[in-house]
């Protein structure tokens, strides 16, 4: 084993070997229902829908916890996502268990509170939900998501605590309950300006943002997510977001630009750096993760090109997914925001704008490496610092770090026209 890389040397055959040893991609998505099944077994047995999630489950150390990130809250996206896979599942009707986590999580943001209006780490992730999955009540959850749009709680530009994660709440609702979505297009507008304009320098030419005072570029924290978040904004918002304005053509220039920026970033090796400032050292060409790194770039320079059709964009990406079949096998985990699952949405955004196959067979062996040996024996051994064991997770049954959000992955790769990213694609 070589020491100090952070992924997993990649021993699969890529498309074209595999089809000539004999593989199919029915064969391969045969073989992740397997294992869909198994990990979706464990997940129930583990992390039943209750009151709350087992943070960290090896060492008893419980708590109450609505997030999405890492809270009961995911859950509602983790047991609807495996609700869509049941036979003649019907996405209006809403399953036992979908039902009793969002109540479980709307009844522990009215205990507990919450600090931010994001909707990975704040109500508002809940309350965006319950206005589609509760549609008896969908008004009232809709004041409750619009009541989070206060100063104290909208710091933060960035997605995991900030506006571009509050944005994310009302586009959300937006697409799956649009009688809601319109009496919050005014919201939309409002929170879409405020963070193009937090972007602006006195040149208005293009998007610059800073979290905690740093120059972060990752989809979690950086630049990438807010612009994800704007381009679904403009998406979503045709034909009557900022409609009759000249600040629409202004926004959608300084969007393209910043973006062809951002791909001038993009290391010799196909990844992206953490922070603008190490865009040209090759040291710093380490993370590639959703959170800091090309899988989270590539969902956004996705959605670029399907709202700009800038081949540029899409050529930066494939770059992007090219390295990642080779460095996308992280020893850190399989799960979405530092994981191989995450490495795997990124293939399945690349398949839903190419149509090439790929993309589909790259996801797929992502979604076999999540219960193979060579791969899962060198994420056991992962020691990192920052985790209180070693090769688990801290929150091993999480949306966003645990099985929760990998069994989001196996569910999406076995319908990927389907597939999007929870809290980052619509």
């Amino acid at each position: 084993m070589e020491r100090g890389l952070r992924h997993v040397l990649n021993r699969f055959p890529d498309y074209e070997q595999g089809l000539k040893q004999g593989e199919t991609l029915a064969g391969l998505q045969s073989h992740i229902r397997s294992i869909l099944q198994n990990k979706a077994a464990l997940y129930s047995q583990r992390n039943p829908p209750s009151n709350s999630l087992e943070i960290s489950s090896v060492l008893d150390d419980s708590r109450p916890d609505f997030k999405l990130y890492t809270g009961c809250g995911g859950n509602i996206v983790v047991y609807k996502a495996l609700n869509s896979l049941q036979a003649n599942s019907n996405e209006s009707v809403v399953s036992a268990q979908v039902a009793t986590a969002l109540k479980a999580a709307l009844r522990l943001v009215a205990n507990i509170g919450s600090r931010v209006a994001s909707f990975y780490t704040g109500g508002a992730g809940i309350y965006a939900l319950a206005v589609e999955l509760d549609r008896e009540n969908w008004l009232q959850h809709v004041q409750s998501l619009a009541g989070e749009w206060t100063p104290a709680k909208n710091e933060d530009n960035e997605v995991l605590f900030g506006k571009a994660g509050y944005l994310y709440c009302l586009l959300y609702v937006n697409k799956h309950h649009p009688e809601a979505g319109l009496q919050l297009r005014g919201l939309i507008e409002e929170v879409a300006e405020a963070l193009f304009e937090a972007g602006f320098g006195e040149d208005r030419t293009k998007l610059t943002y800073l979290w905690r005072g740093k120059d972060y570029l990752g989809a979690a924290h950086g630049t990438i997510g807010i612009l994800q978040m704007l381009l679904l904004a403009l998406k979503e918002g045709e034909g009557w977001l900022f409609a009759g304005e000249n600040t629409l053509n202004d926004y959608k220039e300084a969007l393209q630009r910043t973006i062809d920026y951002v791909c001038d970033l993009q290391f010799p090796s196909g990844n992206f750096p953490s922070h603008v400032r190490d865009a040209g050292n090759p040291e710093r060409d380490k993370l590639v993760h959703f959170c800091h790194g090309a899988p989270g770039a590539i969902l956004t320079l996705c959605t670029a090109y399907e709202y700009f059709h800038n081949p540029r964009f899409l050529a930066t990406a494939t770059r992007a997914g090219d390295m990642m079949w080779e460095k996308g096998l992280l020893k850190k985990g399989n799960g979405l925001c530092h994981g191989i699952a995450g490495s795997g949405y990124a293939f399945l955004a690349l398949f839903r704008v190419t149509g090439a196959e790929k993309w589909l067979w790259r996801a797929l062996k992502f979604g076999e490496a999540i219960d193979t040996a060579f791969v899962q024996d060198e994420v056991t051994r992962w020691s990192d610092p920052q985790r209180r064991v070693v090769g688990v997770p801290d929150s091993p049954y999480s949306l966003m770090e645990g099985l929760g959000g990998t069994l989001c992955f196996l569910v999406d790769v076995l319908q990927p026209e389907k597939a999007r990213f929870p809290g980052f694609e619509l």
